[in-house]
């Protein structure tokens, strides 16, 4: 399954008839910049456990993310540093998806 079918999968189950699987992965891939950003050693490992995605879906996100929205990260050995943030993911608004800011409230049943 890919990362598009599971993030659609997953928007149906929770009901969410507007989100699409482009609004998902680039929200995931902010967070992930966001975490890189927010650690002066960011591994792929640290990175894992700050965002709480596996392994292959934070490097599938990073090499989205300089592909497809212009940022520049560079890899020395294991750790990542952000070196641009392109012209369409915003910092402010990766460090809100990093935060858990953006997420929509809890409504109780």
């Amino acid at each position: 399954m890919t990362l598009q079918q599971t993030i659609s999968r997953l928007y149906r189950q929770a009901g969410i008839k507007q989100g699409s699987s482009h609004s998902g992965r680039r929200s995931l891939a902010a967070k992930v910049l966001a975490a890189i950003d927010s650690m002066p050693d960011a591994t792929l490992v640290k990175v894992v456990a700050k965002t709480g995605l596996d392994k292959k879906t934070v490097t599938n996100l990073i090499t989205q993310a300089g592909e497809q929205a212009g940022v520049r990260i560079i890899k020395s050995g294991p750790v990542y540093t952000l070196e641009s943030w392109g012209p369409i993911i915003k910092r402010s608004g990766a460090k809100m998806a990093l935060t858990g800011a953006l997420n929509a409230p809890t409504i109780p049943t």
